[in-house]
């Protein structure tokens, strides 16, 4: 008979918590609660340090965002350009590119290779962003780029912050294992020496 889902997850809640040595298991050395009382006083750090950090992190990206996006959309306009010819590669790597003409904002004739589209005919026309100077550029950025900029530096920053503690837990944890094995050691040496005796 197939135990319920709800069992097999609180045995596995317990056997974290056990890993982790939050119970009362007679033969965890002192070694053991010194790792555990290091490990959980770093932990209760970082999740204080962490939050506040990352969040001030995440609002200054969303900020710049806002900015960049204000900025870019009185900067950027298109334009309706004409490609002018298509240039074919014959190479298998090689890549097909649209010529595309259009007169910029100062009156002057401009020039700019793209990818092609598969509506392009010498002839046809397409919409293309431009810079003030009537440079191409990419369109202007939009609210959800701003979002998921802000988000992945929240991420980032919450990552660095906890980069130093887990490398110094990983420091104590590797010196607690050796003082472990050195405790082993001590307890077959005298277990041995009761033997011969």
């Amino acid at each position: 008979m197939k135990r319920p889902r709800t069992h097999r997850a609180w045995k596995r809640l317990d056997r974290v918590r056990r890993r982790l040595g939050l119970d009362r298991n007679e033969l965890r050395r002192e070694i053991d609660h010194t790792q555990w009382t290091i490990g959980f006083v770093m932990l209760v750090v970082y999740l204080a340090v962490a939050p506040p950090v990352s969040v001030r992190a995440g609002e200054a990206a969303y900020h710049a965002g806002l900015r960049s996006e204000r900025n870019q959309a009185a900067t950027r306009h298109q334009v309706l350009a004409t490609v002018a010819r298509i240039k074919t590669s014959n190479g298998p790597y090689g890549q097909d590119d649209t010529y595309l003409t259009w007169t910029a904002p100062d009156g002057t004739s401009r020039t700019a290779a793209t990818a092609v589209q598969p509506s392009d005919k010498p002839g046809s026309q397409r919409l293309v962003w431009v810079n003030e100077a009537g440079r191409p550029t990419t369109k202007p950025k939009v609210g959800s780029q701003t979002v998921s900029d802000a988000a992945f530096a929240t991420g980032t920053v919450a990552g660095v912050t906890g980069a130093p503690f887990l490398v110094v837990y990983l420091l104590v944890r590797r010196r607690c294992d050796r003082r472990r094995a050195e405790l082993w050691e001590q307890s077959w040496e005298r277990l041995d020496r009761r033997r011969i005796n």
